[in-house]
């Protein structure tokens, strides 16, 4: 079996400013009542999975319940408070900022909620336009974003 393009390993993201004294006194048993008393936000509570190349992952759930948080440790917008994060067996955490730009260009890319998609291109055509800023000519980012889109 192939190494997870993506892995998390119990991944926690804790807002306030005693969220990782905290973290580390819970042994990884996080209440978030009890973090909310002390003045802190649980935004991610050990989350743990693997996404293989041609698996797709959704991450689903009410508003509010670190849906995008998640996705911001993962890509790396905001810092995780505990655990570990690997793209492509890079541990996302130990990257210096070259490196992480250098993952974010040619290993991901993002869509944020109804912010940068060009309302007069389809779907297919807003997947392949990052691709045209990078070069690749149109008829071949089409063709890459078709793939994309079948998976």
């Amino acid at each position: 079996m192939s190494e997870p393009v993506i892995k998390c390993e119990n991944v926690y993201k804790i807002f306030g400013a005693d969220a990782k004294k905290m973290l580390q006194d819970s042994n990884g048993n996080v209440d978030a009542k009890t973090f909310q008393e002390n003045g802190c936000i649980v935004g991610v509570n050990n989350a743990s999975f693997e996404v293989s190349k041609g698996e797709m992952l959704v991450v689903m759930g009410l508003s509010g319940s670190g849906k995008s948080t998640l996705l911001r440790c993962i890509s790396r917008l905001t810092d995780a408070t505990g655990g570990k994060i690997f793209i492509e067996g890079q541990d996302l955490l130990q990257l210096n900022n070259k490196e992480l730009i250098d993952l974010r260009r040619n290993k991901m890319g993002m869509v944020f909620q109804s912010f940068a998609l060009l309302p007069h291109k389809t779907v297919v055509e807003n997947i392949a336009f990052p691709l045209q800023i990078k070069g690749i000519k149109t008829e071949d980012s089409i063709s890459k974003a078709m793939e994309i889109k079948t998976l």
